[in-house]
This record gives C-alpha cells, structure tokens and sequence, in this order.
C-alpha cells in the first residue's frame, strides 16, 4: 500500500541539503541566504521561524495527500502537540501570556490544548488525546518540569498506540525511546544529577525500562557499555566508545542521532513498509534543524550538523 508514496518521497529524499549547501550558506549575508533556499525549493521567505514553518505545513500537506491521511501520520506530529502542550502549561502555571512559539502545525489546534487543559473541554479531541488531559488533571500542582515528563510520556504512549498494527514503525519508535533514554542517562550521570531526577526523565516504551535505567546508573561506565551494546541497536558500541574517550555531550547526542540515521536506512530497504517514508520525515526534519542552526551561528563548524554521509 506504501508504494507509491514510498516511490515519491524516495526521489524527494535526493533533494535534501548536504554539507556543500550548508558551507556555501555560512557564507552568505541574511538576503542571499534566503535567496539560495529560496533556488533550493524552500520558498520565498525572509524569516527562518517562517521557512521552517512553511516547510513542515508542506511536509505534513505531501503526507496527507499520498498517504490519503492515514492515522499513521498523526505520529509524526505529536511531538509538535506535546511541545505546545508544554508551554501552554508554563505560561498557565506561571500566569503568563502563552508566546509565539505555539506551532500550528500539530494533530490538535492550540485553542483545543488550551481549552482541555484549562477548562476541561475536551471539544476537538479524540478519545486517545483526551486521556492525555484526564490523566494530567489528576495531578495537582504539578512543576512545569515535572508537567513536562508526564506529557512527553503520555504523547509517547498515544504515539504507541497508533502504531500498534504496523510493525516496522512501532520497532522503530522502541529504537528512538532507547536512545533517548542512553543520552538521558549519560547526560545526568556526567551532571552527577541526583537519581530521582534522572528517572523522571526516562521514557517508558523502550528496551531500558526504569528500573534498569536505576542500576545503570549507579553502576560505573562498563556496566553500561555491556548492556547497552547487548540491545544490538545501530553502531553504539562505536557511539560510547567515542564518548568514553572525550565524554562530549555534544559529540554524543550528534552520534547519536547518526545510529538513529542508520538505523532508519535498513528500513529504506523494505519498500512495503512505511519505512522510506519515515527516511524522509527524518532527513528533512534534521536538514530544517540544520538550517536553523546555520542562520543562527554562520561560524558553527560542519561536523556539529547532521550529516547523511556514513564514516
């Protein structure tokens, strides 16, 4: 059923920027930045909040239409739910006006997130989205970071159950939880974070459950690296052999995100999966990330973006 789609954004996947495009960006002025985009396809812009924005609507339009609005693609776009979620939060809790970051671009309207969670009206939602607000609600004065924990998991759990008859993109939504949960805990142990705040932030649904995230961490460095090498997932051996040598964060969560690369690309392989199209929601989301932090930092060095060419 995939293959049409899978046909098309295959071809579109050849168009993504590579590192030639990214140095011939860093230098050249705001104008001509946006012009060389706007030769490249993304359209004519003068804002990077706006070019970002314009192209994750057309992503979203591209699914959509090939994939005739299968539930599959809600999946894609919770994180932007979750992510407004949270800030509608903060700005609730700290009785402050909600800014302009609230993206249009989710599965839920931001007004319906603002009613559910304020007002309890759950007029918008579907019966999934609403037990996101149910289960916050019985939770009393919850800290924006505590409120954060709970909605990234309980969107997780939504994405989950969305993906449960398709096989090859629930796997892969159990790969990205481990590996988010990897750089949590390296990340906090190098902090010294205390345990209960490490774990808070550990995501059910992956192949390193709380538990085993608590032992981990208490254990010293190749306890780690027996276990985590053991899940047979991507290159890690690699990735944490690299960051026992320098323990760069910055390096890791970039390696990190290479594992996730590879990962993806022996799913290109099965062209009656969904798969080359989870390729290219992820290439193009990271590519949009990249020019980001291009406009942002014209000095930044190359080997800090992601970067499709495997060493």
């Amino acid at each position: 059923m995939y293959s049409f789609a899978n046909g098309y954004f295959k071809a579109k996947s050849t168009t993504i920027l590579n590192k030639d495009d990214y140095m011939t960006l860093k230098k050249l002025d705001e104008e001509r930045f946006f012009a060389y985009l706007n030769d490249k396809g993304f359209g004519l812009h003068d804002d990077i909040n706006k070019l970002c924005e314009s192209n994750l609507k057309q992503l979203k339009d591209d699914l959509n239409q090939t994939l005739e609005n299968d539930p599959l693609i809600t999946i894609f776009f919770y994180d932007i739910d979750a992510l407004n979620l949270k800030l509608i939060y903060k700005a609730h809790y700290f009785n402050s006006q909600i800014d302009n970051h609230v993206s249009k671009l989710g599965n839920i309207k931001p007004q319906f997130l603002t009613n559910a969670l304020i007002h309890a009206d759950y007029n918008g939602l579907n019966n999934d989205e609403k037990l996101i607000f149910e289960t916050l609600a019985k939770h009393n004065n919850l800290t924006p970071k505590e409120a954060s924990d709970l909605i990234d998991q309980l969107f997780l759990d939504l994405k989950f159950k969305v993906a449960s008859g398709n096989k090859t993109i629930k796997e892969y939504l159990t790969v990205s939880v481990t590996l988010k949960n990897i750089l949590t805990l390296l990340r906090s142990k190098q902090i010294l974070l205390p345990t209960e705040l490490m774990i808070s932030s550990i995501l059910n649904q992956g192949l390193i459950d709380k538990s085993r995230a608590i032992e981990l961490y208490q254990g010293n460095f190749e306890v780690f690296y027996r276990y985590v090498t053991s899940l047979y997932i991507g290159k890690l051996d690699r990735v944490l052999q690299a960051y026992k040598l320098n323990h760069d964060l910055e390096e890791l969560e970039i390696l990190l995100c290479q594992a996730q690369y590879e990962i993806l690309r022996n799913y290109t392989y099965e062209s009656d999966t969904i798969g080359p199209i989870m390729m290219y929601v992820f290439l193009k989301e990271k590519e949009l990330e990249n020019i980001r932090v291009v406009y942002g930092d014209t000095e930044v060095e190359l080997d800090k973006l992601f970067d499709q060419v495997i060493s």
